[in-house]
Formats: structure tokens, sequence, C-alpha cells
């Protein structure tokens, strides 16, 4: 199933963080709350501007899904990398300085 959910950036620790179903955020991919039609989307962006209006996220954004046995996978290798929550380039590696 092809789907979208909301993914966001909590405002204290600037994590990617995704909706879930119960109106509250999570890190971890496989409990954000899938959209498949505009009035579910509408009940989530809502959401999204409560959690704004309450200074918990920023930069709300749907991405595509698709929606597997195991949960969602992000349709575009940008957004994988950022659901892995790991830096591309980590400070300590040799030879590359940290600016």
């Amino acid at each position: 199933m092809n789907a979208k959910i909301l993914s966001a950036h909590d405002l204290r620790s600037g994590l990617v963080v995704y909706l879930t179903s119960e109106g509250g955020w999570s890190r971890k991919l496989v409990r954000a709350a899938p959209a498949t039609d505009e009035r579910t989307e509408a009940r989530l962006l809502d959401l999204s501007e409560q959690a704004i209006g309450g200074n918990r996220v920023i930069e709300p954004a749907f991405i595509d899904v698709d929606w597997r046995e195991t949960g969602p996978v992000p349709a575009r290798l940008r957004e994988r990398i950022r659901a892995d929550g790991v830096p591309t380039i980590m400070p300590e590696i040799p030879g590359v300085a940290a600016e």
C-alpha cells in the first residue's frame, strides 16, 4: 500500500519524529500514522498544527512511504537515511574535519 506519513523535527532535540494515530510523536517510523486519502492527510495536518502551536515540533512535512508487512519504508533514500537516525558524516571519522 502506498501512503504518506507526517514527519517533523522535535523542537527540543532536533531529532526526526513521526506523527502517530494517537496524535503523539514518535522517533519510531513503524508507529507513524498512514494517510491514504485527503481526509486523513487533513486530520494529520490539523494535529501537527496543534503540535507547532504547542512548541513541540517544527517543519512538518508528508513523506511518501511504501507500507509493507513490517511497516512503512520511505520511498526516497533521503527519508530512509533520516529514519535511521544516524548522521551521514561523523566528526570522529579520521580525515573528516568537524565544522
